[in-house]
């Protein structure tokens, strides 16, 4: 009710908590698309050994129709953080606070919550690069891993040198050790590709050791369940 009180100051407060909850509900929309990709993509390796897919294939296997339904997901998931970067730009062109959602007091250009959109986008873009690695297609999918570890920020976690601010969130370096991790793995699959492998295998493996004993190891599904993690929301 007192979001209906007809004050020029309650209505900029309604306003304001009305672009806050656009910003929440849109980053957290495409966590949820980020965690329907990888159930799709990755659930299968933690079920019982006995699990197989329909075909009576290796359970490792992923059906045609399951990578096309777990590609629109990644493919959702990435529209809406573009989409957010898109607001921004013509929001900064406009002469706006810049943060993409008008009077807004979730600016993503503060140093944290920049850094944790992100990675939260690089999480995309890296599920979205496993959907072409997946399918066979691993030059796109290199492609797209190299765009996702830019904005996963790896050297952000793994330099010495670098801010405290980028390791208070542990959900940020498990998106980044898991975006390593992915492509790691693809480099695995080529011919003389295994120096790439063991490049970030071990880069990984340096983010997840500075990680605080609870989280290291964490599978990756843990970042996307706690929808939170996009600044201090």
């Amino acid at each position: 009710e007192q979001l209906l009180v007809a004050s020029s100051s309650g209505t900029g407060a309604a306003a304001l908590r009305s672009d806050d909850q656009s910003m929440f509900l849109k980053t957290t929309r495409a966590r949820v698309y980020c965690n329907m990709t990888w159930t799709i993509l990755f659930s299968h390796l933690y079920m019982d050994d006995a699990s197989t897919t329909s075909s009576g294939n290796d359970k490792k296997g992923i059906q045609e129709e399951s990578l096309k339904i777990a590609s629109e997901y990644a493919g959702l998931a990435l529209q809406i953080y573009d989409g957010i970067v898109q607001m921004q730009r013509e929001q900064s062109a406009e002469g706006g606070n810049g943060n993409g959602y008008g009077n807004s007091n979730i600016n993503i250009n503060s140093n944290s919550k920049q850094h944790e959109f992100r990675v939260s986008m690089g999480r995309a873009l890296a599920l979205v690069a496993c959907c072409y690695a997946s399918a066979g297609s691993a030059v796109t999918a290199e492609g797209l891993f190299q765009s996702a570890l830019d904005e996963l920020q790896v050297s952000s976690f793994s330099s010495p040198s670098s801010s405290n601010s980028n390791h208070k969130n542990p959900l940020t370096a498990i998106d980044a050790r898991s975006g390593l991790v992915y492509y790691s793995q693809l480099c695995g699959n080529w011919e003389k590709r295994d120096a790439d492998q063991a490049k970030h295998q071990d880069l990984a493996l340096d983010v997840d050791g500075r990680l605080v004993d609870a989280w290291k190891g964490k599978s990756s599904i843990y970042s996307g369940l706690f929808f939170m993690s996009l600044g201090d929301l």
